[in-house]
C-alpha cells in the first residue's frame, strides 16, 4: 500500500513538473511576442481635439491638446496598438454620458500609461498607473476609481508627475474641433 501510494505521488510531481514546464514556455514564447504598433491610425484621425487645462494647488495652470475618446468605438479604441513615441505626444480624454466607475485594461496596449480619473466638476479623484496585460497572465488588471466620474485622462508615464498635478489639481476641457 505504501510502495503505492510513492508511485501516485511519483506520478503526480512528474505530471505537474510537466504542466509547469508547459505554462513556462507558453508563458516565455506568448508574452516574448511584441504587439506591432502604429504611429497612426484610423481610430486616432477620427477622434477630435480638446483642450484640457489644468490647475495645480498652487493655482498656476498648466493646459495640453489631446485626443478625445467620446463615443464606444473610439473608447474602445483608445492608445491599443498606438506606438509609445505616438502616446508621449498627445494624451486621450475619455469622455463618459454620465458619471459611473468605469474600467480600464491594458489589452494591446504597448507601453504603461498613467491615468486620471475626474468628475464632471473637474475634481481629480485618482491618479493610476496602467501596466500593459500580457496575454500568456493568467489575470487581466483592471483599473479603475473608486467613485463615480465623467471621464479619465491618458498620458504617458509619469505625465501626472513631470507636470506636477495630482488629485489637489482641478481640470476643465473644450473641444476644439467637431468630432468626424
Amino acid at each position: 500500500m505504501m510502495t503505492r501510494a510513492i508511485k501516485l505521488c511519483r506520478k503526480l510531481s512528474l505530471a505537474l513538473r510537466l504542466v509547469s514546464l508547459t505554462l513556462t514556455f507558453f508563458a516565455t514564447t506568448v508574452g516574448a511576442q511584441t504587439i506591432d504598433c502604429e504611429t497612426d491610425n484610423a481610430a486616432l484621425q477620427a477622434m477630435p481635439k480638446s483642450l484640457v487645462t489644468f490647475t495645480r494647488q498652487d493655482g498656476s495652470e498648466f493646459a495640453v491638446e489631446v485626443k478625445t475618446a467620446k463615443n464606444g468605438l473610439s473608447r474602445a479604441a483608445g492608445f491599443q496598438r498606438v506606438c509609445e513615441s505616438t502616446i508621449k505626444q498627445e494624451p486621450m480624454l475619455f469622455l463618459f454620458e454620465r458619471e459611473f466607475v468605469p474600467k480600464f485594461h491594458m489589452n494591446n496596449v504597448v507601453a504603461p500609461l498613467d491615468i486620471a480619473f475626474f468628475t464632471k466638476k473637474g475634481a481629480i479623484k485618482s491618479i493610476q498607473t496602467m501596466q500593459p496585460y500580457v496575454v500568456a497572465s493568467l489575470t487581466k488588471p483592471l483599473y479603475g476609481p473608486s467613485v463615480p466620474v465623467l471621464g479619465a485622462l491618458e498620458g504617458h508615464i509619469d505625465f501626472f508627475d513631470e507636470h506636477k498635478l495630482n488629485t489637489k489639481s482641478t481640470m476643465r476641457w473644450q473641444a476644439l474641433s467637431v468630432s468626424k
